[in-house]
C-alpha cells in the first residue's frame, strides 16, 4: 500500500480515472472524475495505491452524526479485492483510529459488499465500527 502525496497524483491519475470512470458506467454517482481529482491534489480526500497500482482507495473524513467518520470508494482489478482486501481493509481501520474515527462509511449500490464479514448492511450504506 501506498499512500500518494497530493503533489505526486497526477504520476497515479490515469490509472484512478479509469478505475473511476468503471464505477460511474456502473452506478451513475452524481460526481464525475474530476471532481475527485481536485479534492486529492486539494488534501481534500486522500488516495492510496495497493499492488503497484491494480486496486485504489480513495479516502476522506466525513462529518457523520458525531464528526467522527471515514468515507471510502474502493477500486480494484481482477482478483484485488479478494487477495488485497484484508490488508485494505485494516490499513483503513488503522487511518480511522489513527485520526479519531468512530466509523467507516462506504455507499454502494451493489449488495455484494454485504459477503465481506468486515461491512455491515444499513440500507446500501456500508459502514464499520472502528476499534477504540
Amino acid at each position: 500500500i501506498v499512500h500518494v502525496a497530493p503533489r505526486d497524483v497526477d504520476d497515479w491519475w490515469p490509472r484512478v480515472r479509469t478505475g473511476l470512470q468503471r464505477i460511474i458506467e456502473k452506478t451513475a454517482p452524481d460526481w464525475m472524475p474530476e471532481h475527485v481529482y481536485l479534492a486529492l491534489v486539494s488534501g481534500a480526500a486522500n488516495l492510496m495505491m495497493v499492488n503497484e497500482g491494480e486496486s485504489f482507495v480513495i479516502w476522506q473524513r466525513y462529518p457523520g452524526d458525531d464528526l467522527r467518520g471515514l468515507f471510502f470508494v474502493l477500486a480494484t482489478e481482477g482478483e484485488g479485492l479478494d487477495r488485497d482486501g484484508p490488508a485494505i481493509h485494516a490499513e483503513l481501520e488503522r487511518l480511522a483510529g489513527q485520526h479519531g474515527c468512530r466509523k467507516m462509511r462506504m455507499m454502494s449500490p451493489r449488495k455484494g459488499w454485504g459477503r465481506l464479514p468486515f461491512w455491515r448492511l444499513t440500507g446500501y450504506v456500508y459502514e464499520h465500527e472502528v476499534k477504540p
